[in-house]
């Protein structure tokens, strides 16, 4: 096809097609700008037509332009033809993290300033390639004239959180009070503000701007306080902030109001934890229980009894309720489950394990812990209301198994599924195993990977368990690659290419293949372990010196096959990709590999790095390490909670160092804030040693001192 024939195409695609570019990846899975197969394949041929992009066919190509590959990027369009088609480039949904970022990379190579928030702006759906030092070194001020501007704020939503975190820091450096924040704050961005930064002390705060952002219950607990003296109408609360309800406000408040406030989150479905409802059914229930319920969230049913409820309904009422309700709230096999289960099933009037479809039902959530008894004298009644629990026993999981392979369900044996058959028991199929699948027709398995995978729940792990039931189970040892299974470019944008190769079929057709250009699409796809061993056999091929930096963040599917060896040939030259990296499903071993590369490369432990780090792998760092990061003003800054406790081992030897490894604190921030001392127990940091005296910062760093100061009284033992 000739270029103009491409671009005529082109142009009637994008007036008469709707591509599958959405403002972020959809699930995890799928093509990195989730694009469906098809239409990846037709955008990647199209692109492929042109040895140039100039302005004029970017404009033409439009959507289409998402068809472009990082050597596209890098090669055949010029910086200067780069920035004069921002306005086009910007406008294009769908972009990977990689093509953005060699976009912007271009630009910022070729000149490109961002001296003002209209450039920043202008960057549109490209925005997200920014790495993390590119945008702290813009002024304060870019960034707040950037977030008045309606087409950037909508960009921002689909950013990196290390970006997210970067443009709250510069919006809050530059407000004096926390009502400004709440007030400037983009929605996007309200959950990545500090807690620290959320106490109004008697500050006069807007409720409508509370309620117009999404906050975390944390959040929403720091100001909650604050919005009930100002709001005495609760219905005029947003769901978002009613989530923020503690228990120590609720016992400043009359009963009544406390119903009040109860039947109000029924009305705007407010979820709540544990121990807010443990707290609130007290608050409800202080002056008797209530005669209306079912005006109550119904979440807060699993802390009362049948007996509670008789005023409102019949047991069997209650029991349909909550079934409806969040079981996960209480722990798995906790005695209150238990009972629960036991005073339905009595209700019910259940004598045996025999329970028919309108009791399964009723039992709703319930129904997932009816131990392994009633899964198999019920046939396949509770299947449906099965296939809404979240994880089954061991007991559980044999008698699905057991109860499937009878064929006494409506689905019938396996040997006659069909495709739409599975899809239907998709919440089920992470349970079955081989004897399952062997029995299901091999089209049928194919026909529903091709047709239903992309969109059902599960994982690429999931699907690949799927995948090799459809591989040939004995491997031959000497394989060529035949003509018909040579790998083509239509082949690796196939995201059901693993179902064509055996593992021995993959390395044999891999062999004279360059996969330069596909390593980040191709790891998606959802290839069996055996299968993984072999890509990664060509990457370790392809890039024998190491791995592009690139190519880093998208190496989830490889983790467990990743070795120390391969960690120490990795460029890792920023925090942006140290916070990829840790989002990945690494190992502990893996991930103390990865951080102490990072900083034998010389890269500073900076908030982008601690925020990456977190609690999370804080305790696997060597004892160096440990006290950089938490010794950090950095850290301090950037974190509501305390550093975890970690061994006694790591930390510092002597009190009296405290304020001398503490620089960073001001003395009279100090006098004022806090008074600490060692704990007296061993039961953590803080107790009647550590006591706030006043302002914001002061929450944090008694904790921050209290935990310092517990460790060394623990070593001292």
């Amino acid at each position: 096809m000739s270029g103009d024939d491409a671009l005529s195409l082109a142009q009637r695609i994008n007036e008469s097609c709707t591509l599958n570019t959405t403002l972020g990846r959809t699930k995890g899975k799928g093509a990195p700008s989730s694009l469906t197969t098809e239409e990846l394949q037709v955008v990647s041929s199209l692109v492929r037509n042109f040895e140039r992009f100039t302005p004029a066919v970017l404009r033409v190509l439009d959507q289409i332009a998402v068809g472009l590959s990082v050597s596209d990027i890098e090669n055949k369009i010029s910086g200067e033809d780069l920035e004069a088609s921002i306005p086009i480039l910007g406008k294009v949904r769908g972009w990977n993290a990689d093509q953005s970022s060699a976009i912007i990379n271009k630009l910022l190579s070729s000149g490109y300033q961002i001296s003002s928030g209209q450039r920043l702006a202008k960057l549109g759906s490209l925005v997200a390639g920014l790495n993390s030092s590119t945008l702290r070194s813009l002024p304060p001020e870019v960034i707040l004239e950037a977030i008045k501007l309606h087409e950037f704020v909508q960009q921002i939503e689909v950013l990196p959180s290390p970006l997210k975190r970067i443009f709250v820091e510069k919006i809050s450096s530059s407000v004096a009070n926390p009502s400004d924040l709440v007030k400037l704050i983009p929605a996007a961005l309200a959950s990545y503000i500090p807690k620290s930064l959320l106490i109004f002390e008697g500050e006069k705060l807007s409720v409508e701007d509370l309620n117009s952002k999404m906050w975390t219950r944390e959040q929403a607990a720091m100001f909650f306080r604050d919005v009930i003296k100002t709001e005495p109408d609760f219905s005029r609360l947003s769901q978002s902030v009613l989530q923020g309800y503690t228990c120590a406000v609720a016992n400043e408040m009359d009963p009544e109001r406390v119903q009040e406030l109860a039947t109000v989150m029924k009305r705007k479905n407010v979820k709540l934890g544990a121990d807010q409802l443990s707290c609130l059914v007290k608050m409800v229930t202080l002056r008797g229980v209530p005669k209306d319920l079912d005006s109550y969230p119904k979440d807060l049913l699993l802390f009362l009894s049948p007996s509670d409820y008789a005023a409102t309904g019949s047991c069997k009422q209650y029991f349909a309720n909550v079934g409806k309700a969040n079981l996960d709230l209480l722990q798995r096999e906790s005695s209150e489950r238990k009972r629960l289960l036991l005073e339905a099933l009595a209700c019910l009037k259940i004598p045996g394990t025999q329970v028919n479809k309108e009791n399964a039902k009723i039992l709703g959530h319930l129904v997932c812990d009816l131990g392994e008894e009633y899964i198999r004298s019920s046939a396949g009644t509770l299947l449906k209301e099965l296939s809404q629990c979240e994880s089954f026993l061991p007991g559980q999981e044999e008698a699905i198994r057991s109860v499937i392979s009878s064929g006494n369900t409506v689905f019938g044996p396996p040997q006659v599924w069909s495709a739409s058959t599975l899809n239907e028991l998709t919440g089920l199929i992470p349970v079955f195993d081989h004897s399952i699948w062997q029995k299901v027709p091999k089209d049928v398995l194919t026909l529903w990977l091709k047709n239903f995978a992309h969109d059902s729940p599960l994982s690429r792990a999931q699907l690949a368990t799927i995948v090799a039931e459809l591989l040939p189970s004995r491997q031959k040892r000497d394989v060529g690659c035949s003509d018909a299974k040579k790998i083509t470019e239509t082949v690796l944008n196939d995201e059901m290419m693993p179902i064509y190769y055996s593992p021995e079929e993959l390395r044999a057709c891999l062999k004279n293949v360059s996969l330069k250009d596909y390593f980040p699409q191709i790891l998606t796809y959802p290839f069996t372990k055996e299968q993984l061993a072999v890509v990664k056999e060509k990457l370790d091929e392809t890039y024998p010196d190491g791995y592009p930096e690139s190519l880093l963040p998208r190496l989830g599917p490889l983790a467990s096959l990743i070795t120390a060896e391969d960690v120490s040939k990795w460029k890792i030259t920023s925090a942006d990709m140290l916070a990829a990296l840790l989002q990945l499903d690494l190992q502990n071993e893996q991930a103390a590999a990865v951080i102490s590369r990072y900083v034998a490369l010389g890269n500073p432990l900076n908030a982008t790095a601690l925020n990456a780090i977190d609690t999370k792998y804080l305790c696997i760092l060597n004892a160096t390490l440990l006290n950089i990061t938490i010794l950090s003003p950095s850290w301090y800054r950037g974190h509501d909670a305390p550093p975890p406790a970690c061994s006694a081992s790591q930390f510092p030897d002597d009190v009296g160092l405290v304020l001398k490894i503490f620089p960073w604190i001001q003395h009279d921030e100090m006098d004022q804030c806090v008074t600490c001392s060692e704990p007296a127990g061993d039961s953590g940091p803080g107790g009647e040693g550590c006591s706030v005296q006043a302002g914001s910062c002061c929450v944090a760093l008694c904790s921050l001192l209290g935990t310092f100061l517990f460790q060394i009284n623990r070593k001292k033992k």
